[in-house]
């Protein structure tokens, strides 16, 4: 930040920066693929995010995709100084976080394949929301995709009661401090005289837990004291969007785009009425509050009727590990698979190969063709009965596409290099060696955050491909005697360990590490 840059509210009460899953090209590639739009492929890229704070979303993109390049904006000098002090220790040279205003974007600028605004559009005044729309617009290459998201209605309608109290009441005091102290006063005065029994009161006890959990009061002063938070519905959204030559091109979350997994009798009468008017009618079924949603320019050519046939070009996994009943691939009997995301109950034999070949490489993505031929393979030596390859492309990528629809199965064009195999030298990003020092919250492969606890940050902080187990092992024990490294047995600090226990305590680690996609090829 310069001498004379103003200072912003995110100077005085930074908010914490982490990765957005959704709003990483990988996904917004994906997203495009599924719905018939060719994007420009990632691994060559140019991206924009537009309020980059310290660059927790974009850092790890630009290490994930290093013949890209990348671009981030944002108007709090203090965060982009942090930014720009980790790129420099970690030596990038295809990413620029710059502080920057959004109204100064022009052409001069250039065009971007893939544009990223999450955690913007709603705080920031009607001028800039339209400056944000005119990027996506001017900004954006002829087949590029944007994602922005917003707070939306009807669900922030709620939201709002609670944030127009928050303000009338902190607006009787000057000091940032006082006002955030004051704000969470009232809240907590409402949460404990008031109707704990209706949906107003659970909503109450629920922006308690938030603002506690998060560092700083950053929520509550961002969230709700913040000067602009303005929510819209979706069909305003789209509306402003489609005024500017841009086309809705898909939610963040292809399973909240689909009417078939609403409930059956609402189904029919949503059928009946255009894509733009069923996303409206489901933000009212669920009573919606955010989306994050992914536009394109309106010339291009979309095709959303999404069939099996077209999972050809994907990798696939499980969006999180899924526990399996006893799956006996040899008949019919129904297997299932289930997980924190959802259930699949599946019958056909290369099906269930298939489903077991996927968590068995699981967090890795695998093609379709290779899960394919695996899943033949398995299918015919438990069966005795060969199957053609087209047939069984055919019946796996119906299920995945199954899958994919209720939120169980993730897609993409361009895998990350997470691996689901422990190799002699393991290793862990640069990225995530350089967050273990300062945080226990690192950015695995799949953009998520995944918190570690002292053993794994203490083997993580090792893990760039020179140690072996045996090595590690050694490490464990030298931290755990010389005291830098507490690990327990029950509520008792263990003071030394025998090579054995520190073996298996490594190998845990390291699996543990691996299942959370935070090892690398």
């Amino acid at each position: 930040m310069t001498d004379t840059a103003p200072q912003t509210p995110y100077d005085v009460v930074p908010y914490p920066h982490y990765p957005h899953r959704h709003a990483h090209p990988r996904h917004l590639e994906a997203m495009a693929a599924l719905l018939g739009l060719q994007s420009p492929p990632i691994c060559s890229a140019r991206v924009l995010e537009l309020g980059c704070a310290a660059g927790s979303n974009l850092i790890p993109q630009a290490i994930d995709l290093p013949g890209s390049t990348f671009l981030g904006i944002d108007l709090s000098g203090r965060q982009i100084a942090e930014g720009q002090a980790s790129i420099s220790e970690l030596g990038m040279d295809n990413i620029e976080l710059r502080q920057a205003n959004i109204l100064d974007i022009d052409e001069s600028w250039g065009e971007f394949d893939y544009i990223l605004c999450h955690g913007v559009f709603s705080w920031v005044p009607p001028q800039v929301q339209d400056k944000i729309l005119d990027v996506c617009k001017h900004n954006l290459t002829s087949a590029g995709v944007a994602i922005v998201s917003y707070n939306t209605y009807p669900g922030w309608h709620m939201k709002a009661i609670i944030r127009d109290l928050m303000c009338y009441h902190a607006s009787q005091f000057t000091d940032p401090g006082e006002q955030m102290v004051q704000a969470v006063a009232i809240l907590r005065f409402l949460a404990d005289f008031g109707d704990a029994g209706t949906s107003f009161g659970a909503l109450l006890q629920e922006e308690l837990t938030s603002i506690r959990k998060s560092p700083n009061g950053a929520y509550l002063f961002h969230d709700h004291l913040e000067a602009h938070n303005i929510a819209l519905y979706f069909h305003e959204f789209a509306d402003r969007a489609s005024a500017r030559g841009l086309q809705y091109l898909a939610e963040a979350e292809f399973r909240r785009m689909l009417v078939r997994n609403l409930p059956e009798k609402a189904q029919e009468p949503l059928r009946r009425l255009s894509m733009l008017q069923q996303e409206q009618y489901m933000d009212y079924l669920r009573c919606s509050r955010f989306r994050s949603t992914l536009l394109c320019h309106d010339h291009v050519a979309l095709d959303r009727q999404v069939t099996p046939a077209r999972m050809e070009p994907f990798s696939f996994r499980f969006s999180a590990l899924p526990t399996m009943s006893d799956v006996d691939i040899r008949g019919d009997k129904p297997a299932v698979f289930e997980s924190s995301v959802a259930k699949l109950q599946v019958s056909v034999p290369v099906v269930k190969a298939a489903f077991v070949c996927l968590r068995e490489n699981f967090p890795s993505y695998v093609s379709l063709d290779a899960l394919a031929a695996a899943a033949r393979d398995r299918a015919a030596q438990a069966t005795s009965h060969d199957i053609d390859h087209p047939t069984a492309v055919a019946q796996v990528s119906a299920a995945l596409l199954m899958g994919l629809s209720v939120g169980a199965i993730e897609h993409c064009v361009h895998p990350p290099r997470c691996v689901a195999r422990i190799s002699a030298h393991p290793k862990a990003s640069p990225y995530v060696r350089h967050q273990v020092w300062a945080t226990d919250q690192v950015t695995n492969q799949l953009h998520q955050i995944i918190r570690l606890d002292g053993l794994h940050r203490h083997v993580v902080r090792r893990l760039d491909g020179a140690h072996d187990r045996a090595s590690l092992a050694g490490s464990v024990r030298e931290a755990v005697a010389s005291g830098e490294l507490v690990v327990r047995a029950g509520d008792r600090p263990i003071k030394s360990l025998d090579p054995q226990t520190a073996s298996k305590l490594v190998d845990a680690a390291l699996t543990t590490l691996s299942q959370s996609a935070l090892l690398v090829e």
